[in-house]
């Protein structure tokens, strides 16, 4: 259950975010990162990267 709800979230935040073959403003999504198919990964600009972990600790 979990695993699927970060599939959905990782997919919705994709189309949201980073709209430009996994690109965004804010973060970036590299799909099959480790190239074993075991997952993806999303990672945040150095200019926000403070602003989203403060925001994940409220």
């Amino acid at each position: 259950m979990l695993k699927n709800l970060l599939s959905q979230f990782i997919c919705f935040t994709n189309k949201k975010l980073c709209p430009c073959n996994g690109i965004g403003r804010y973060m970036s999504h590299c799909s099959n990162w480790w190239k074993d198919g075991s997952g993806d990964v999303l990672f945040f600009r150095d200019e926000y990267a403070d602003a989203f972990e403060n925001w994940a600790r409220v």
